[in-house]
């Protein structure tokens, strides 16, 4: 027959179920914390998605308006850049108007049709020679259309500005006759000489600056240019996060690429002869696309940053076969602040978003969503280094303008309400696993310690019945026999007894704690007056440690015969006994063997007091002591006897008769303190 195979729990350690434990938290609260981390990620990336189809609804409306107006600038004809118009009417009939061009403008962006932060309109013609539509060939032509001479002026200062920062970027050479302008970085004799030394000597002529614009630059020179534009830095400066966007970010140079194409096939569509037949002007516009010379006709716009941060926009221009350069000149800035920042500002972008606006990847300003909320909007503090967070959607405008990209980013997105309810409940989550896992280990261990204490009290059980069991068979059977002396057999009979009450307290604990554990355990509970109980307990007491070597010591304060308590006498004798014979056990050592019993009456209560002089109890042991099955000391080590229910079987009874019981510290020994409430009492004052 097979033998059973033993409860694989039964040999279990603390330390064995705290791995378990241990393990299976862990194992439990990976998959939570990942669980919930995914939730939340997946949260952040539709809010991230939301932030990016707002950013790509702003960036097609900034596009959408600034693309309007380019059209308006595409339909203009030639002719419009000069002050007057040659019209002709039916009839042969042939009158001068002057240019829309011409007149100031009054319309704010983005409903009126001037162009956001425009200084003005020029033309350059194939000598150099500038002129705008502002300013009419001579002052009796302007005083002869309308204009006053005050008008004349203002219009003569317009072009003044213009000439000096074309001059300054080397586009144009200065005319000397012309006063200086205000804020002119360069003067204008230096800058045409320079202007004179750098094309004219070179054999080149005087548009070829405006050609070489758009032209790549060796590394170098490409430097120098950038640090004179911006000194916020670089695209490839901004610290973000690109796993979100990696994918658009990307695209955006074949993105720039497909607009610029785009808007190539937008060009004049009246065309008959190429160009390319007429070998000499082809020469002179490598940068032009096929026209016709059966009208004039005109290019399409080209962007270009200056050196001194001004934007260009420009086109090249053909009436009766002569180039000319025709375009506009607008403040960076003011474009800025116009065209893309007032649209930023009012969207809801604004709070969570930075903005970046690049041209050729050189960042020409910030728009920062935390200097939005503070309301400091000048948002001249920041650098491309210091732009972080995740980027959201990197956007080239269309046509002439896809050199500039708009870079949305997000810092930090706030919590939404899914996002707050997965915190909420991980939280929750991981603090129930956390309670249930500390109520499985306090339960586990106290489950192991039971069992532990279970075994030792079997093996203590099994000891203090085999020891007086073979004491009193090794007597009897030698009074039996007669092999004992007569002096000697009263001293036999009187160990005998004394091992069989030994026996029978021990059997009567047993039996108590039995019907405690089945909750059976009945008492008869009746009135007694205070001085029987002394009595009963010092007769009872003083035959107990008669046979050993201590004395026992009973004093009584204020005690009456009135005094009546509610007590089961068998079992308050039980409960003194243990307490005794606990001191005998543990003080068999003692210098002072001595235990002192104390029963005095305080108000409505009579307290019963007793100590001995032993070692007493350790400070970190007292918490225990009233434990099922403790034992104080270690298994291997204890020499005192005991079955470790002494102590919870006297709480129990005396619980059961209405009374406390605490440990209490005196300076030598251990004392037990028991307290029942009177039911006939004089209180003590």
């Amino acid at each position: 027959m097979p033998k059973p195979r033993a409860h694989p729990f039964r040999h279990w350690s603390i330390g064995r179920l705290r791995w378990v434990l241990g393990i299976s938290f862990i194992l439990l609260v990976i998959p939570t914390i990942v669980l919930s981390l995914k939730a939340r990620q997946q949260i952040k990336w539709e809010a991230l998605y939301q932030q990016r189809q707002l950013a790509e609804e702003l960036a097609r409306s900034i596009d959408g308006a600034l693309q309007r107006w380019l059209r308006t600038e595409l339909q203009r004809a030639a002719d419009e850049y000069q002050y007057l118009l040659d019209q002709k009417q039916a009839g042969a009939t042939r009158y001068l108007q002057r240019s829309p061009l011409s007149q100031t403008p009054q319309s704010q962006w983005p409903d009126g049709d001037a162009a956001p932060g425009l200084l003005g309109y020029f033309q350059v013609n194939s000598e150099g020679q500038l002129s705008t539509p502002l300013l009419p060939d001579s002052e009796t032509e302007g005083l002869s259309s309308g204009l006053t001479r005050e008008d004349l002026q203002q219009r003569q200062l317009v072009k003044q500005r213009i000439e000096s920062v074309l001059g300054e970027n080397h586009l144009v050479a200065p005319s000397d006759s012309d006063a200086p302008a205000p804020q002119q970085a360069v003067p204008p004799a230096s800058a045409a000489a320079l202007y004179s030394q750098t094309y004219q000597s070179q054999g080149s002529n005087s548009q070829t600056p405006f050609d070489q614009l758009n032209q790549k630059q060796d590394a170098s020179r490409q430097a120098k240019t950038l640090s004179k534009r911006s000194n916020l830095g670089n695209i490839a400066e901004l610290e973000l996060e690109r796993a979100f966007a990696d994918q658009e970010s990307d695209a955006v140079p074949a993105q720039r690429a497909r607009k610029k194409a785009l808007a190539e096939e937008t060009k004049t569509e009246s065309l008959s002869e190429p160009l390319s037949a007429n070998a000499d002007l082809a020469e002179a516009v490598p940068s032009a696309t096929p026209i016709t010379l059966f009208n004039n006709t005109t290019s399409n716009f080209n962007l270009a940053l200056l050196e001194s941060g001004h934007l260009i926009l420009f086109r090249n221009a053909w009436v009766n076969n002569q180039r000319l350069i025709q375009g506009l000149l607008i403040d960076q800035q003011a474009f800025i602040q116009a065209a893309i920042q007032q649209a930023f500002e009012q969207s809801r972008l604004s709070d969570t978003t930075n903005l970046v606006i690049a041209y050729q990847g050189t960042v020409l300003k910030i728009l920062s969503s935390e200097q939005y909320r503070r309301r400091t909007l000048n948002y001249t503090s920041l650098a491309a280094q210091d732009v972080k967070g995740t980027l959201l959607l990197q956007s080239a405008l269309s046509g002439p303008l896809a050199e500039l990209e708009l870079v949305f980013s997000v810092n930090r997105l706030p919590d939404g309400p899914g996002g707050t309810i997965i915190t909420w409940a991980s939280l929750l989550l991981l603090g129930l696993l956390c309670v249930i896992f500390a109520l499985l280990h306090h339960f586990g261990v106290r489950q192991i310690r039971l069992l532990q204490q279970q075994q030792n009290f079997i093996a203590s059980v099994s000891h203090e019945l085999k020891t007086p069991l073979t004491s009193i068979r090794m007597f009897s059977e030698m009074l039996r026999e007669g092999w004992a002396p007569a002096e000697k057999q009263q001293e036999y009979f009187s160990f005998i007894s004394d091992e069989s009450e030994r026996l029978s307290r021990l059997i009567n604990n047993v039996l108590q704690l039995a019907r405690m554990e089945r909750q059976e355990l009945q008492l008869d509970i009746k009135p007694v007056s205070v001085t029987q109980v002394i009595d009963l307990l010092r007769s009872r007491l003083q035959s107990q440690v008669a046979a050993t070597p201590f004395s026992l010591n009973l004093h009584t304060q204020a005690i009456t015969g009135q005094t009546q308590l509610a007590l089961d006498m068998d079992a308050m004798m039980q409960i003194m006994m243990n307490l005794v014979d606990n001191s005998l056990k543990f003080c068999k050592h003692a210098a002072h063997k001595s235990i002192d019993l104390t029963v005095r009456q305080q108000r409505q209560e009579v307290i019963f007091e007793i100590r001995d002089y032993g070692p007493g109890i350790a400070a970190a042991e007292q918490h225990r002591i009233f434990d099922l099955f403790y034992r104080i000391g270690d298994e291997l080590t204890r020499s005192a006897q005991g079955t470790g229910i002494g102590l919870a079987l006297v709480q129990q009874l005396v619980q059961e008769m209405g009374g406390r019981i605490t440990y209490y510290q005196p300076e030598q020994g251990a004392g037990f303190r028991l307290s029942f409430p009177c039911l006939a009492a004089h209180p003590m004052p």
